[in-house]
């Protein structure tokens, strides 16, 4: 080296050979330090973890982990800190792959958008009798999910809120359903039953609310209730209407 670099100062020819001749670490200390970090983390949620955010009506659920020890079902209990749980909050549940079913106490009576969006694994939730809302997109793709019961209390069904629950088989629309709004059952494949009242108060049906329900053979609606004209585009449906 010496030769060939002759121009170089000696001292920094051998520094540079001596580190040429040790190990780099470096990768290896980087991977480990990973793995350390995952492992931590997954012991310290080795059972699942619940956190919240307060509100001034009581607290509503911000995140759900899941723990090593349960990576199936969830249940949210009624109260935290002496105080009501009312709520979950966007995205509460989204993207959790092996979760089956969820438990929610009655105190809630809020659910925002995305809130179990892509559990392609869920098949069975409790919604809360006192639930009055139920954001977008809540259950965008769950295509485990046989059957939801929707409480009473319920006024609007927001646009894509069961898209692509491509196992969901009935489902009763609550009276109290003013709107159903656009791609709301969109691509519903095995859906066969939706139950509307006599008694209904709905008033709309959005664009693509039942679009590409392929088993969906009959429904029948309240005279006077606005429907999109893609509403039931490309479903085999018959559309028949209450008399009064």
């Amino acid at each position: 080296e010496i030769r060939s670099r002759s121009q170089e100062k000696i001292s920094n020819i051998v520094m540079n050979v001596k580190a040429s001749m040790v190990p780099d670490y470096s990768k290896k200390l980087k991977w480990a330090l990973i793995a350390v970090a995952v492992a931590g983390s997954l012991l310290l949620f080795s059972k699942p973890r619940i956190f919240y955010e307060h509100a001034d009506d009581g607290y509503y659920v911000r995140f759900y982990v899941y723990g090593l020890t349960n990576m199936t079902t969830a249940t949210i209990p009624d109260t935290y800190q002496g105080e009501k749980v009312v709520g979950l909050r966007g995205n509460t549940f989204s993207n959790m792959p092996f979760l089956t079913e969820v438990t929610l106490p009655d105190s809630i009576t809020e659910i925002r958008g995305q809130a179990f969006k892509n559990c392609r694994s869920l098949e069975r939730v409790t919604l809360p009798k006192n639930l009055t809302y139920l954001g977008g997109e809540a259950f965008y793709r769950c295509s485990s999910l046989e059957e939801v019961n929707l409480p009473a209390g319920l006024t609007e069904i927001r646009g894509n809120t069961f898209e692509e629950c491509s196992s969901l088989l009935r489902i009763e629309i609550p009276d109290n359903v003013t709107r159903i709004g656009g791609h709301a059952f969109y691509g519903n494949t095995s859906l066969e039953e939706v139950v509307i009242s006599p008694d209904s108060k709905l008033q709309q049906i959005g664009s693509s609310a039942f679009r590409c329900c392929d088993s969906l053979r009959e429904i029948t609606l309240p005279r006077g209730v606005s429907v999109n004209e893609r509403a039931f585009k490309e479903t085999p449906v018959r559309i028949d209407y209450y008399e009064y």
